[in-house]
Formats: structure tokens, C-alpha cells, sequence
């Protein structure tokens, strides 16, 4: 849009791109305010001889305006004119100069680049009082003065167009303008109506630069993940206004990088990620190289399921033969539910049925093992349980064999008959734990009533032993049986009478 303010008067033309052509006298401009004054001539193309000539007027503005390739002066200051203000235009190529100022001006965020005479030409006692532009030059030509009042640069770098070869003088992201110049009251928009500024602060010329958007919208929009996974997946969208999309990536500060599918609705799948945070960069770039980025940290836990370690209780003095079962131990330690195995016995998980199958565990679960203790005393039997890798070993040893009786004492007989079958008093075999060995000389013994004998044998603990014996054919003659039980003794003296 091209608005002229004529006497405070608005005439608005509504233009698409408009370019003027080449004019046929060198001494006129294709935007020509010759007599004319209060002025806001914005938004206009201009290419061909010259660019604007300002004569004869006061109280102009001219502004977001391109002048590019021409043949003379991109904008001539005649020196009859006053209240000259010219904001965030762009002139490029011009064949002259950029600015042939022969009356004062003020100049903000203007950029003057590739000037074929000189950027800035500056009439005997004229002042251009400027802020925030940006010459190619070394510095002004002509005996006039450039009075800086901030932040002009001069031997400026490339503005990095996005092609000016081809009159699009948009700003790359690498373009030195962006941010760069200073507010300017009542300029709102640029050249094609983008609203200034897009960033901390407007950027000089003609065109506001809008960044690249790309936004990570899945698995969050936020800027921070946690995963337990070790892949993730992301997509989100994409938008430039300007130059069209290329191309979107990825790339993870821990390592791997891709492509993403798509570019206004893009996908990054299957991204590896390591444990701790993974800083991923997705990027998007346009057709001429800009580019524009959005940033997720991703946490990646790894879930353990390896048990912190656990101890049964061994037991020690059990019982032949008998079902027994440890202490309880809880699972902690794992995120995740873990193996669970065991050999040598069985296991309960939270008061459950006892099984040896192999199956899993959770944190937070009670486990008991059980195992039948061996037959013979003084074994020990394991049972051994494995949680994720860890194990530990629930012991089980018998009580130890005590194959040694309490003594015990039989009755002497005295004044028997001579030649007679005696038999001993009772005794009662106690404090054995396992059968003991029992032997017998000088006679017989018989247990728990059963038929006497004389061969070695076993006895356990509260049988009832008696021995016998026959008496001698001599007068007053004593005759002994000895028994042994687990290696205690006593004897059995029989003496006959003295006639």
C-alpha cells in the first residue's frame, strides 16, 4: 500500500509490488514530490534511471520503500526542501549514489548497499542527522556532514538478501539487520505489511525479517520430557511466510541426527536417546537456507530391574525330614517387575501359593522360600532364590546326630542259683537323637520285649533294653555281662550262691 498525505489530506493507492520503469530524463524521479509537502509516500518498488527526487517540498516522509538497480541516484535531496525524514528503506545498486543530499534529512534504519559511486553523497553545509543505518562505505563523500546520533555502521557486512540478483531483498537468518534498528513512531509494518518488529527490535531496510517457526507439539509442547524409553518419537508443525519449506531435522546433543518426514506436519521417529537428558534441536529450514529451531530436553530413566540385595536367615538345629520356611524378604530397588527363580527348594510371593516355577516379581512384594530338611543329621540343604541377577542362599542344616546315651545302671544279683538263666532289670535309653549302636558280651540283651540275641545292632532313644545271662556251675561265683550303647557301658554282675 502507497499512502500520500497531500495538506494532511489522505490519498491512499492500494499497489501490488509496484515497479516503476525507466523514466526517459535523468533528472527526474520515478516518486516525484516537485511542489508538494506534508507527504507520506511508504511501501513503494523502484527500479530503472532514478528513484525519488524530493523538490521544492517540506515535511515528508518516505518510508519501507525499495530501490534497487538503477541507473542514477536511488533518492535526490534537492536543496530547496525541509523536514526530510526517511525511514527503513532499502537501496541497492544504485548507479550514482545511494542518497544525493543537497538539504538536511533525517535518516533511521535505512540500508544502503552496493552502490556504484558512493552510498552517501552529502552537499556543502548539509546535515544528515542519522541513527541506525547501514553503509557499505568507508564513510560519506561530498563536504557536507553525516551527524550520527547512534549506532550507524559504516563498512557494514553483506545484509544477506535472500536473492537479490532477482530483486527479493528479504532478510536470511544470518542477515546482519535483524534486530538492528531503533523504533521509529507511527512505522508499524514493512514493505509488505509484516508488523515490526518481529524480534527485540525492528531491523533495518525495506523488510522485516519473519522467522522460520517450527513447534514440537507430540510427545509435549513443553520444553522438557521424561521417558522411561529409549526411543522416542516426536512431530509437530512448521510455517514461513515467505520462501517456502525445505526440510525439517533433528539432531540430539548426546549423539544421531535425521531427517524428519514431512515439513508444515513433520515426524521424527525412532530417535535414540541415552540415559540422562538428551537435548534435542529440531530445526527447520526454507528454500533459500533460513533456518529456525525449537529445542526439548528429553530425560531418558532407565527402569532396573536388578533388586537391591536381600538376605535370608539361615536355620541351624532343625528336624529331620521337615518342612521348613525362611523369613520374610521384600523386593525393593526396581522399577520394573523382575525375574524370579529358584532351585533347591520353592517360593511364595505375597503369602500366595508356594511354586518353583520360574515367573516375575514387583517392588514392593513379600517373598518366602520353604525346603524339606535333610534325612540324615548334620546336613545342610540350600535353597537358592534369584531376583533380576540377584541372589542369596537360605540354609537349612539338621541337628547334629548325638549317638551317646545318658548312662545308665543295671542291678547286681547276688546268692542265685548255680547254673541258672538270669535276667537283668530294665533300662530306658535316653538322650540319643539317632539310633545308637549297641553291642553285648558275657550274654544277650533284648529290646522292647523282642527275642534276645546277641549280635550288634542299632537302638533308638526310649526303648527299653534288658540283658541276661546264665549263672555260673561254681559255688560263690560272680559272671558279668557288659552292655554298650553308643560307647556307654555298664555291667551286669550275676553271683551264685555259697551253697
Amino acid at each position: 500500500m502507497c499512502s500520500f498525505f497531500l495538506s494532511q489530506n489522505p490519498i491512499t493507492f492500494y499497489i501490488d509490488d509496484f515497479k516503476f520503469g525507466k523514466l526517459p530524463f535523468d533528472n527526474r524521479g520515478a516518486i516525484n514530490t516537485h511542489g508538494y509537502s506534508y507527504l507520506d509516500i511508504g511501501n513503494f518498488k523502484v527500479s530503472g534511471n532514478n528513484g525519488a527526487l524530493i523538490s521544492g517540498s517540506n515535511n515528508i516522509n518516505l518510508y519501507n520503500s525499495i530501490f534497487h538497480d538503477l541507473t542514477n541516484d536511488a533518492i535526490i535531496i534537492g536543496s530547496d526542501s525541509t523536514s526530510l525524514s526517511f525511514y527503513q528503506n532499502t537501496i541497492f545498486g544504485s548507479g550514482r549514489y545511494g542518497i544525493n543530499a543537497m538539504s538536511n534529512a533525517t535518516l533511521k534504519n535505512n540500508l544502503v548497499y552496493g552502490s556504484v559511486g558512493n552510498d552517501v553523497f552529502i552537499g556543502n553545509g548539509v546535515t544528515l542527522t542519522g541513527n541506525n543505518n547501514w553503509f557499505e562505505d568507508f564513510d560519506k563523500v561530498g563536504a557536507g556532514t553525516y551527524a550520527d546520533t547512534g549506532s550507524t555502521t559504516w563498512l557494514g557486512a553483506n545484509p544477506a538478501f535472500v536473492n537479490s540478483e532477482i530483486g527479493d531483498f528479504h532478510l536470511r537468518t544470518s542477515s546482519p539487520l535483524i534486530d538492528a534498528g531503533a523504533t521509529v513512531p507511527g512505522v508499524v509494518s514493512d514493505f509488505p505489511g509484516v508488523i515490526r518488529p518481529q524480534g527485540l527490535a525492528p531491523d533495518i531496510g525495506a523488510y522485516e525479517y519473519v522467522p522460520l517457526t517450527v513447534t514440537i507439539t507430540s510427545p509435549t509442547s513443553d520444553s522438557t520430557y521424561v521417558t522411561t524409553s529409549s526411543l522416542i518419537d516426536l512431530a509437530g508443525i512448521a510455517s514461513d511466510s515467505t520462501n517456502g519449506l525445505s526440510s525439517v531435522s533433528w539432531s540430539n546433543n548426546r549423539g544421531g541426527s535425521g531427517i524428519a518426514s514431512g515439513t508444515t506436519n513433520w515426524t521424527g521417529s525412532s530417535i535414540n536417546l541415552s540415559e540422562g537428558d538428551n537435548i534435542i534441536t529440531v530445526t527447520v529450514t526454507d528454500n533459500v537456507g533460513n533456518t529456525g529451531e525449537d529445542i526439548i530436553t528429553v530425560t531418558y530413566t532407565v527402569q532396573s530391574p536388578t533388586p537391591d540385595q536381600f538376605t535370608f536367615t539361615d536355620q541351624i538345629n532343625v528336624p529331620l525330614s521337615t518342612l521348613i520356611t525362611s523369613n520374610a524378604i521384600t523386593v525393593s530397588g526396581i522399577d520394573v517387575p523382575a525375574s524370579i527363580s529358584v532351585t533347591g527348594g520353592e517360593y511364595s510371593v505375597n503369602g500366595g501359593a508356594f511354586t518353583s516355577a520360574a515367573d516375575t516379581v514387583s517392588n514392593g512384594s513379600t517373598v518366602v522360600v520353604r525346603q524339606m530338611s535333610s534325612a540324615s543329621a548334620g546336613m545342610t540343604t540350600d535353597t537358592v532364590l534369584t531376583i533380576g541377577g540377584v541372589t542369596d542362599t537360605f540354609s537349612v542344616t539338621t541337628l547334629v546326630a548325638d549317638t551317646t546315651p545318658d548312662p545308665f545302671v543295671f542291678t547286681d544279683q547276688t546268692n542265685v542259683t548255680l547254673s541258672t538263666l538270669i535276667t537283668s532289670n530294665a533300662i530306658a535309653v535316653s538322650g540319643i537323637d539317632v539310633p545308637a549302636a549297641i553291642s553285648v558280651t558275657g550274654g544277650e540283651y533284648s529290646v522292647n520285649g523282642g527275642a534276645f540275641t546277641s549280635a550288634a545292632s542299632t537302638v533308638s532313644n526310649g526303648a527299653t533294653v534288658v540283658v541276661r545271662q546264665t549263672s555260673s556251675a561254681s559255688e560263690d561265683t560272680t559272671t558279668d555281662t557288659v552292655l554298650t550303647i553308643g560307647g556307654v557301658t555298664d555291667t551286669f554282675s550275676v553271683t551264685t550262691s555259697s551253697g
